[in-house]
């Protein structure tokens, strides 16, 4: 095996994820990266134990060279990137947020969701901007809950511009909730009462209901319609271009979530058919398309009625 066959057979240039629900997602690359790494142990075995009688030294000289090769190939950065240490870390940052959006797609789409759950902090009960107090009551709260109830949840907390941080999350149904007394209408929650009185069917509305668990502030967890796609949807809308590692991470998730995405590896020539704009990091292109599949009766013009209320609520 040469050099030539490992990159025909070892290094792709496209990566499909498929998900639970037949949806898909495909990331292109304008050059050769996403690398198997079963067959990669191979080359790299195969080349350290080629051993040929009459040119051994040779052999064993062009192995080295291959795993060398390999290596850069994995590793490459430009002289021109080590010089810009300040785009180097724009793109850092870059590749990490798409990485934990990715992370957080694949989570939303591999597991069953019931709620769309917001956490806020009493601040008669501890300070909401101490990062760290934040983080010690919330994850201890995580905790005992998943040993207790059998939560399962995908979180990304968030920060106000005044310091306070809150949460939004997805989460299994494993609470007995109390109802709010309200339904979302219109993007706003109304009292229930309010709405009859103008001729609204409620029945046809979500409730607002309350977690009654959660005893340092308030909450709200709303039902979702487990559409994998508007999961995604709600909770990577607060991955954003300002969204910082409040607790040294874009997000948290249980330990009992399903993580297991089928990931396959080819090569594609659609990369400049791709009309969508490259992110450029690493000195590479990537452009990326999916086909979430939504339900066929749903209007994509129309807002979902979670992310309209979040949204009027200035949570988005």
């Amino acid at each position: 095996m040469n050099f030539n066959d490992f990159n025909d057979k070892i290094i792709y240039n496209t990566k499909v994820k498929r998900y639970r629900d037949g949806s898909y997602t495909l990331t292109y690359c304008n050059r050769r990266v996403f690398v198997n790494q079963e067959e990669k142990q191979e080359f790299i075995e195969f080349c350290e134990s080629e051993k040929a009688e009459e040119t051994k030294d040779i052999g064993n000289e062009n192995c080295k060279n291959l795993v060398y090769k390999f290596k850069a190939s994995q590793n490459q950065k430009s002289e021109n990137q080590k010089n810009e240490q300040n785009q180097k870390r724009k793109d850092e940052r870059t590749d990490s947020m798409k990485r934990a959006i990715d992370n957080i797609y694949d989570l939303a789409f591999q597991n069953e969701w019931s709620y769309f759950m917001t956490i806020t902090i009493d601040p008669e009960q501890f300070d909401r901007q101490d990062v760290k107090e934040v983080y010690k009551k919330l994850s201890a709260w995580l905790r005992n809950q998943v040993s207790r109830k059998g939560l399962k949840y995908l979180l990304i907390p968030e920060q106000h511009k005044n310091g306070g941080i809150h949460a939004h999350a997805l989460i299994n149904d494993c609470f007995k909730l109390e109802h709010s007394g309200r339904y979302l209408y219109s993007g706003k929650a109304y009292k229930a009462e309010t709405l009859q009185k103008k001729g609204i069917d409620i029945s046809l509305l979500k409730p607002v209901y309350n977690v009654p668990e959660w005893k340092y502030g308030f909450s709200t967890a709303i039902p979702v319609d487990g559409n994998p796609a508007r999961l995604a949807c709600y909770i990577t809308k607060y991955i954003t271009k300002d969204c910082k590692k409040i607790f040294g991470k874009y997000y948290l998730s249980s330990r009992n979530l399903n993580r297991d995405t089928e990931i396959s590896l080819c090569n594609s020539e659609k990369f400049d058919e791709l009309k969508n704009n490259p992110l450029y990091r690493g000195g590479m292109a990537f452009k990326y398309s999916s086909d979430f599949r939504l339900d066929p009766n749903d209007d994509r013009k129309v807002p979902d009625d979670i992310l309209e209320y979040l949204a009027k609520r200035g949570a988005l």
